[in-house]
């Protein structure tokens, strides 16, 4: 019986988390503004860019991977791009159970063989009440 009721409040936190999350950067210097979970997709928002427009929308969400310790923590890890330039994202956020406070980060390596650049940006978040 208890694995039941652990396993339908899981399910019911699932969806109650991809619904719409909002992390903001910590660091207001950041390359990355923001990323917000929104159902199904995960928007990624840059500073260079319009404010109001997500620089790249990624048709996933990141997924629970433990569920410990009163803290569930979710990853992702997606690449977008072509031949000519690839960006990749390592995309993370923990939740605190007992406190209901969230932390994200985002690292953001891009790779163009182009011109054999490489850079990498590791930002971190937090929802802000």
């Amino acid at each position: 019986m208890r694995y039941i009721t652990t396993l339908a409040f899981l399910i019911l936190f699932q969806f109650h988390v991809n619904a719409q999350l909002r992390f903001v950067n910590k660091d207001p210097k950041g390359r990355i503004s923001k990323f917000e979970i929104l159902g199904d997709k995960t928007l990624v928002y840059l500073k260079s860019k319009d404010p109001n427009a997500a620089t790249y929308i990624l048709h996933d969400v990141p997924k629970i991977i433990s569920n410990e310790a009163m803290r569930s923590n979710y990853r992702m890890m997606v690449t977008v791009g072509n031949n000519s330039a690839k960006i990749s994202f390592d995309i993370a956020y923990t939740l605190f159970r007992q406190t209901n406070k969230y932390t994200g980060t985002i690292k953001m390596n891009t790779h163009n063989p182009t011109n054999k650049s490489n850079e990498a940006i590791n930002e971190y978040f937090e929802i802000n009440p």
